[in-house]
């Protein structure tokens, strides 16, 4: 599974949340969208919560959705996220409930190949996922989480054993883009595979939609003129398709941690 591939399936979650539009046309909205990738959406097992794709030799990928305020799952989305703050996530039912219905396509769709992938809230889920649940471990062949929610304290429901640890070594790949403060918790605590660290391409910094969002916000509230920069650089740096628009250089692994805490540090 390609990153692209991964990153366009994990942003087709939000489309699951758009108002106005019958499933049907979801459906085929995100069929237009990963068309490119092979998969096409299984209805049967796809909601607000995830998406799963299917490829004509029957491989399955699950994408956990982020999230989505303007979404009818919007104040659950909001909860979860404020449990992952206070480290208290695995226990809500929203979280719960997307192992739950991994399992089920792992279950009865028996794939010989699955990966899985999330933005946000939904890379969380998908880690909480596979920390809980050894079935989905056993079947997994890869994983990409996006800039995850990731609490760098209150991590306890995400720590597993060397065994598992091991087992996961080499099939999942957290992407983060420096200046994220949703995923700001992996620099100091990953749980299992690896952290590829990216930034922003200076080509694309004029493209930001980020200042929109501040723009407004300011015009309310002057006060926040003195985090503009930081919010800037936060807003932007969590978007997922910066990982699907060439919009990213990677940040070599030797001496990425360090780096990227100074030049956070100085923003």
């Amino acid at each position: 599974m390609e990153v692209k591939d991964a990153s366009l399936m994990s942003e087709a979650t939000y489309i699951m949340g758009n108002k106005g539009q019958s499933r049907q046309e979801k459906y085929n909205n995100i069929n237009e969208l990963v068309k490119d990738t092979g998969y096409e959406v299984v209805p049967k097992y796809s909601n607000k919560n995830l998406l799963t794709f299917q490829d004509q030799e029957g491989a399955v990928h699950v994408a956990h959705q982020g999230t989505n305020v303007k979404s009818t799952t919007g104040f659950k989305d909001i909860v979860s996220d404020v449990g992952i703050a206070l480290g208290l996530a695995d226990h809500l039912p929203h979280v719960r409930k997307r192992k739950r219905q991994t399992e089920r396509v792992v279950r009865e769709l028996k794939p010989e190949k699955f990966t899985i992938s999330g933005h946000s809230l939904g890379g969380y889920t998908v880690n909480q996922t596979l920390a809980d649940s050894k079935k989905v471990r056993k079947a997994l062949d890869k994983a990409h989480t996006f800039n995850a929610g990731a609490n760098p304290i209150l991590n306890d429901s995400l720590k597993v054993n060397d065994k598992i640890k091991n087992e996961l070594s080499d099939k999942v790949v957290h992407h983060r883009v420096q200046g994220d403060l949703v995923s700001a918790g992996l620099k100091r605590f990953t749980p299992f595979g690896k952290l590829q660290t990216y930034k922003i391409k200076d080509e694309h910094k004029n493209e930001r939609e980020g200042q929109r969002i501040l723009n407004k916000l300011l015009s309310f509230n002057p006060l926040l003129s003195n985090i503009t920069n930081l919010g800037k650089k936060a807003i932007d740096s969590h978007h997922i398709d910066h990982f699907h628009k060439n919009k990213l250089n990677k940040i070599e692994k030797k001496g990425a941690e360090s780096n990227e805490e100074e030049k956070e540090a100085s923003n």
